[in-house]
């Protein structure tokens, strides 16, 4: 019995000791790579900086079908991006000398009658200034299947749709909010809107009653001078 407790005994320092060590290697192992997880960290930083450099001066248009069986070329996507330009959005003097890259994502595919089918076109332009133009204009589409709206990163379109997602949430309780600068904010247009309403009615039942107190401070200011004596004795001074 004594026997079996030594064995024990030396057995538990054993596996004590084996813990130590790899407890201490693992340490060690963990502490080698701090330094490579700050560089993962630091590269996907630089990484996510240049694109969206890369993406600051493109738009997206989505929506926009892929005309005849064939191939389309580069050039005709050119120019029908150039005709929505100019005609659609009413940005007549555009030139084709501002188009740095005009291409689809996606591999080609065959295009049915859904809108959602339709490979979006990545349009690069030469200056940010032109793309907040078109940005602005871009409402003038809103009659038709065609969108146009600024080239996200992934990360980006993740946070612009739970935005999206909340904006509406906020409006069915009420909350008229708009999305500016990736945060929700309340519209000041709807608020002056509903300011103007609400005040309306009693500003103008104030005027009218300012106004007829007015009229009858007049009328009695009227009675009053019409009755007085120096008006009946003024032909008297005259004389």
């Amino acid at each position: 019995m004594e026997d079996i407790k030594r064995m024990l005994g030396e057995l538990k320092q054993n596996m004590d000791a084996n813990n130590t060590s790899t407890n201490s290697k693992l340490d060690k192992i963990q502490e080698s790579l701090s330094p490579l997880q700050a560089q993962v960290s630091s590269l996907t930083k630089k990484v996510e900086k240049l694109d969206k450099s890369d993406r600051r001066k493109n738009v997206m248009i989505q929506g926009l079908a892929k005309v005849g069986a064939g191939q389309e070329s580069r050039v005709d996507l050119e120019n029908r991006i150039i005709n929505i330009f100019h005609h659609q959005l009413q940005i007549t003097d555009f030139t084709k000398m501002e188009l740095d890259f005009v291409r689809r994502l996606g591999p080609p595919k065959d295009v049915t009658a859904s809108n959602s089918s339709i490979r979006p076109v990545i349009v690069g332009l030469t200056t940010e200034r032109r793309k907040f133009e078109i940005l602005r204009n871009s409402n003038k589409l809103k009659d038709s299947k065609i969108y146009i709206h600024q080239d996200l990163t992934d990360e980006a379109r993740e946070m612009k749709r739970n935005l999206v997602k909340q904006m509406k949430e906020e409006r069915s309780k009420g909350n008229w909010v708009v999305i500016r600068q990736n945060k929700l904010v309340p519209a000041e247009n709807k608020r002056q809107n509903k300011r103007a309403l609400s005040e309306s009615p009693t500003s103008a039942a104030t005027e009218v009653e300012v106004n007829t107190k007015r009229t009858l401070t007049q009328s009695h200011i009227s009675d009053f001078l019409s009755q007085s004596p120096s008006n009946t004795e003024a032909p008297k001074n005259a004389v």
